[in-house]
This record gives C-alpha cells, sequence and structure tokens, in this order.
C-alpha cells in the first residue's frame, strides 16, 4: 500500500502526470467507495459471528450486499450522483457495462435474501454467514455434529463410532467454503452422517471458560 507513496516521493515529477481529481476519477472513487461498504459490511459480519450477536445473520448479509450494489447501480446509470459529481449528459458505454454488471451481481444476491437453498452462492463461498446462521435455515448439513470436545466424545463411545475433529473458525473464510462446496456434496455428507462423529472446535469462540477448565 505504501509503495506508490515511496514512488511519487522518490519521482516528484510524476505527480504532473496524474490525473486531475473530479470527471472519471471521481466516478472511480466512488465505485471503489461501494466496494468499501460491502467489505465493511463482510467484516462486520465477521465480528457478529464471532461474538454471536444474531445481528447480520445469512438473509441480513445479503439483504445489505443487495441494496449496497443496487446503490452502485443506480450511481453508474447517473440515476444517483453526489456532490462532487459532474452532471452526465449520456451514459458511456463503460459505465453501462458495470452498471449491467453490477445489475446482474444484485440478481445473483437476492435468492440469499429469501433464504433459498436451490440458488447457489459458489461465486461467494466463504463470505457470507454459514447457511445455518439463519432466520429460515437453522439445521446443519450434518447430523451428528458437536461443539464441545466432551459431549461429542461421549456421543462417539455409545455409536461406537471414530471422531473427526474439524477445527474451525467463525471468521475463517476457507472453513465457510469446506462447508459450502465439500460438507454438501452427498457422498461426503453420507459418511459424515453415518460414519463419523464430528466435533466442530471453533478456534475464535469467545465463550468465557469456568475457573477448574481453564
Amino acid at each position: 500500500l505504501g509503495l506508490p507513496f515511496a514512488l511519487f516521493a522518490a519521482f516528484p515529477t510524476w505527480l504532473k502526470s496524474l490525473p486531475k481529481s473530479g470527471g472519471r476519477l471521481n466516478t472511480v472513487k466512488v465505485v471503489l467507495g461501494f466496494l468499501e461498504i460491502a467489505l465493511a459490511i463482510k467484516f462486520l459480519s465477521n465480528a457478529d459471528l464471532v461474538e454471536q450477536w444474531g445481528l447480520i445473520k445469512r438473509e441480513t448479509f445479503f439483504i445489505l450486499w443487495c441494496l449496497t450494489f443496487l446503490g452502485l447501480v443506480l450511481y453508474l446509470f447517473g440515476i444517483i450522483r453526489f456532490p462532487h459529481d459532474t452532471r452526465i449528459k449520456s451514459v458511456s458505454k463503460g459505465r453501462f457495462t458495470f452498471g449491467l454488471i453490477s445489475l446482474g451481481f444484485v440478481i445473483y444476491l437476492f435468492p440469499g435474501v429469501i433464504g433459498q437453498n436451490w440458488w447457489s452462492h459458489k461465486f461467494l463461498s466463504g463470505f457470507p454467514p454459514p447457511k445455518y446462521y439463519s432466520y429460515i435455515n437453522h439445521e446443519h448439513q450434518i447430523k451428528n455434529i458437536f461443539h464441545d470436545y466432551d459431549s461429542g466424545l461421549k456421543y462417539a463411545k455409545e455409536q461406537n463410532k471414530p471422531i473427526m475433529i474439524d477445527f474451525t473458525g467463525w471468521a475463517c473464510v476457507n472453513c465457510r467454503k469446506i462447508e459450502d462446496d465439500v460438507w454438501v456434496d452427498k457422498s461426503i455428507q453420507q459418511i459424515l452422517n453415518n460414519d463419523y462423529v464430528v466435533i466442530s472446535l471453533y478456534v475464535d469462540e469467545k465463550i468465557l471458560l469456568p475457573e477448574e477448565l481453564q
């Protein structure tokens, strides 16, 4: 991030070649602003998952992202503008193309608003909250899954089944990708449900242990 500043400090004459603020550059700044809002929602969602506040569940996440990118669509098509924008007489081909792409992304996001599992969001796998962190779908895709090691061990002994320990995290993108892309495979899901007891241990869990267990 600091490299451009170092280069401009070393070669100050390059500053003169930079485009002036306003016009296209202002459009770029606004577009990046919308993307920054989307990422801010993502990281706030991570905090919500770790603390288990229940504020940004899966449907809420998709609603906020739909609104953010719908705002971007309206901006690119010139329907809304900001104080520093110059009034555009006609939408350029570039803005129109990016507007259509953004509109397509909003359509892609929308099934997540109503909690529909028939629509795959593999392109976003790992970004939204997990499917079971939801107002509508509460069940985990694995039936015999435990989040406490001792409870899982006791159940595994009763069922005489081996244990698969899943070290995971609420804010772990790769963990969400495994759950969304791998565990949903019918052959794998059948093995985990029938042949193993899965114990998912969240390394970023914020539950305080009793003193005798610390």
